[in-house]
């Protein structure tokens, strides 16, 4: 992110945000950005320039919340400077409304960790092949860093090497001839072992023979499975206990980041550690390092052997680091309270490809959070499927970039929000009165997008490289099912072995509070009972799996398609945006997806419509009349209207940006000027609202006394 200094932070919100809004959120849904701190201002005496920022984003800007990136070349989270300043702004920041949310990421604090547990390294396995005729192999780490080492922060050099098995073996057409496989390690000697270079002599071996070494380097980065890592995170976090900050931040979590280009280095990288070797072997009683061999190479006669090895390692690395996740959202709630806001996403890679599945296990789905969160251009079908999960009205995706205006409309048309990445994005009148409009949503409505339709994948066929369906999780068929009207979500299948995929009792397939008419499981993992079971007991929804002619994507795609129509199942508007790299430049990215366009409708889980219209201006095009299940909308607004109807066609909820009139289910409105506007129904059936300004004209007085004003 580029970081701006404080003082033209300032004048920048003062100059801009003179008639935006303070968003006193009624529905507890807060507006987040994200402020990161430089360092000049830790080591600076007063915090002057800081709290008159703060005093910016309370009186001149929507949000109420603001995630702190602590990020510094030569101070770390566990600093007494960082401590105290956060101490001090927190407790500011309190007092105007404003929560902060500092990112207390064991990573941020990893060179204190390290030196506590200098046996606690991440490892990398590197495995490297050679043929007859080579005497000398040398094994090179990468050199890796990320969005907590950048800049001139340090990368997580590699500390050492080591050399753990030299083993030769044959070919028989490609895959090893097991019987020939022979450990020819104390053979071998070391010619150097250093943090950079580990270079292995090897006796002759036959012609036709291939040598495999497997050597490792230890980074400075924690080791995942380090028995001392939840312990050392919670005092992290003790450390700010008693602050007034709104929560706590962990993001893009898992291991070091391990992009597509190194899958092209001539290496077999897996992540290990003696701590990981140790949790493996205790759950499946095998050596972790000789079922490496195995998991790195085809085997004569022992395909299904290496496919259940793949399938343990994977599911090892998923449920630690789900752990490690669930443990921070835990000690948030123990030290900050059980309000305390746990930010932000578990999505680093976005998209769930082999590339994530390196990080995290893909673990997006047991991340545990209160709200939804995601990063960048993370397919829309995970986005609501994560709203299911954690049971959140709506979902926020982290975005930075030039089309912030196309991300922001689409995200609100599918139930979602923006959350800032660099909170200054909001300074455009244009956009900042967009997120203004959309702010109206928290009060009118309190249900995610309704999708109808969910794409499970079978995670042990998408996860495992042994597998004819490995790195597809379905998401062609989830996308053909978004542009086609029909809004889809993409869940794994461990969802089901965890049990939050449910069964209702008349047979209904059930995720969080959404119950689906159809369920395409896709790449079963058919050597997996209970999930074979599940579907099975589904007599209320109609499943469909990838098997037999259905195999085929189109024919199933058409089959799903068929049968949403011909029991006439609701739609949105089909998505007519695309999702890709053309925004923000990842290396190597080269996923596409749908999105929702700028004019559209679409259906929340209330029973709730929502209509956009933002194609030719950012703060919203005009909405007239529509029709609706039926139903006259008869309006003059701009950017949104949203509707909501009792079974007897009387409206109960609604929201409009500038609006000027409005009538519908009941309900007849003529303002004296536009207005964002909302208004809902409450138990006993009366009405409240909830207006953008200080001012109530009479037009709104004459249907309740009860507003919430937002300045």
């Amino acid at each position: 992110m580029k970081r701006l200094p404080t003082f033209l932070i300032f004048l920048v919100l003062n100059l801009v945000f003179a008639e935006s809004t303070n968003a006193q959120d009624s529905a507890k849904l807060p507006v987040i950005g994200v402020w990161q701190w430089d360092q000049q201002h830790i080591e600076a005496n007063n915090t002057k320039d800081y709290e008159q920022l703060i005093d910016s984003v309370s009186t001149k800007s929507p949000y109420d919340m603001l995630v702190i990136f602590l990020r510094f070349p030569d101070y770390e989270v566990t600093s007494v400077n960082v401590i105290k300043k956060m101490k001090s702004l927190s407790a500011y920041a309190e007092k105007k409304g404003i929560g902060l949310v500092p990112d207390l990421d064991i990573r941020n604090a990893r060179h204190a960790f390290i030196k506590k547990h200098p046996e606690a390294l991440q490892e990398m396995l590197r495995m490297k092949e050679v043929q007859a005729g080579t005497h000398q192999v040398i094994l090179e780490p990468i050199l890796m860093r990320d969005h907590y080492s950048s800049g001139n922060i340090l990368p997580y050099f590699s500390h050492q090497s080591i050399l753990h098995r030299v083993i030769t073996y044959t070919k028989d057409n490609d895959s090893i001839v097991p019987s020939s496989v022979r450990d020819i390690t104390s053979e071998c000697s070391i010619a150097k072992s250093s943090a950079d270079t580990l270079a292995i002599n090897i006796p002759n071996i036959a012609t036709g023979t291939y040598a495999m070494v497997i050597g490792g380097f230890k980074h400075d980065y924690p080791d995942i499975f380090s028995p001392c890592l939840l312990s050392f995170q919670r005092s992290i976090m003790q450390s700010y206990k008693g602050f007034k900050i709104a929560g706590a931040c962990k993001d893009e979590w898992g291991f070091p980041p391990y992009f597509p280009r190194y899958f092209r280095t001539g290496y077999i990288d897996y992540w290990y550690s003696e701590s990981m070797a140790s949790a493996y072997y205790k759950k499946y009683g095998r050596k972790l390092i000789a079922d490496m061999f195995l998991m790195g190479t085809a085997q004569k006669g022992k395909t299904s052997e290496r496919k259940k090895i793949i399938n343990d390692y994977n599911d090892l690395i998923r449920q630690r680091n789900a752990e490690i996740e669930t443990d921070f959202y835990n000690a948030t709630k123990d030290y900050y309270g059980s309000n305390a806001f746990v930010a932000t996403h578990s999505t680093w890679w976005p998209y769930p490809d082999k590339i994530e599945m390196r990080k995290n296990g893909l673990d997006w789905w047991e991340a545990r959070r209160d709200i939804a969160q995601s990063d960048e251009v993370v397919p829309f079908a995970v986005r609501t499927s994560l709203a299911k999960k954690w049971g959140s009205k709506v979902w926020y995706n982290q975005y930075y970039k030039n089309d912030l205006h196309m991300q922001l409309w689409s995200s609100a048309l599918a139930g979602g929000r923006i959350d800032y990445l660099d909170f200054t994005q909001l300074a455009g009148k244009k956009l900042n009165e967009a997120e203004k409009k959309i702010h109206l949503l928290n009060f009118a409505t309190t249900a995610p997008l309704d999708c109808r339709v969910a794409v499970v994948f079978g995670y042990h066929t998408a996860t495992n490289w042994a597998s004819k369906g490995y790195d597809d999780t379905g998401m062609a068929v989830a996308d053909a099912l978004w542009s086609s009207g029909y809004a889809a979500d993409l869940i794994p299948s461990y969802e089901i072995e965890n049990g939050s995929l449910k069964i209702t009792a008349n047979g209904k397939v059930q995720y969080g509070k959404q119950l689906y008419d159809a369920v395409v499981y896709y790449h079963p993992d058919g050597e997996i009972p209970s999930v074979r079971n599940f579907f099975a007991s589904a007599s209320g929804t109609k499943i469909f799996t990838t098997e037999g002619e259905l195999a085929d994507n189109n024919m199933l795609i058409q089959h799903v398609l068929n049968y949403m129509h011909n029991h006439s199942m609701q739609t949105i508007t089909p998505c007519s945006g695309i999702l890709d790299n053309s925004w923000f430049g990842l290396r190597d990215f080269n996923h596409i997806s749908v999105m929702p366009g700028l004019d559209g409708m679409s259906r929340m889980m209330d029973g709730g419509i929502l209509k956009i219209a933002a194609v030719n201006d950012v703060s919203g095009d005009t909405i007239d009349n529509f029709t609706v299940d039926g139903k006259q909308v008869s309006v003059d607004a701009k950017g949104l209207v949203y509707v909501r109807f009792d079974s007897k066609g009387n409206l109960v909820s609604m929201a409009a940006g500038d609006m000027k009139n409005f009538k519908a289910g009941g309900l007849a409105l003529t303002l004296p000027y536009r207005m964002n506007i909302a208004l809902r129904k409450n138990a006993t059936g009366q009405w409240e609202g909830e207006i953008q300004t200080n001012s109530i004209p009479d037009e709104l007085k004459a249907i309740t006394n009860k507003w919430e004003t937002v300045k």
